[in-house]
């Protein structure tokens, strides 16, 4: 069905239902998933002050967030390739997607209760005001 698709995840369960909706979207020997991984530094307790052990450590994060994900994408014989950044994953989600045009983003949505979501917003829900392109968020 579609031919690049953007899979923006945080290795969540919410994360990991998406990837199997994009799953369902991939035509065989067709589709090239982007699987987006945004680290934010300051989520992520104890992060190292040194910049030389700072790459190692948020590789790290990525491959414990994300093996499940490329495990299932590997298992069914799915072309993905692994793009990760640091810094606020709404800007950097939005910021990567209309740089770099794909046909669809899928992300997991967080879950957030109606009160929640309201005063502080949502990830998904910023991202699919400013992205350029359709979104499916999955719950």
């Amino acid at each position: 069905m579609y031919s690049k698709i953007l899979l923006a995840s945080d290795g969540s369960n919410h994360a990991l239902r998406a990837a199997e909706s994009a799953l369902k979207l991939v035509t065989e020997n067709f589709t090239k998933v982007t699987l987006l991984y945004i680290v934010d530094p300051n989520r992520i307790k104890k992060a190292p002050a040194n910049s030389k052990y700072d790459e190692i450590f948020f590789r790290q994060k990525r491959e414990e967030k994300l093996q499940s994900t490329e495990d299932l994408f590997i298992k069914h014989g799915v072309a993905y390739e692994v793009k990760m950044f640091k810094g606020d994953p709404e800007v950097e989600i939005i910021k990567f997607v209309n740089h770099h045009p794909h046909e669809i983003l899928i992300m997991g949505s967080r879950g957030l209760s109606t009160l929640q979501e309201m005063v502080l917003g949502s990830v998904s829900h910023k991202v699919m005001k400013m992205a350029k392109c359709p979104v499916m968020v999955v719950k």
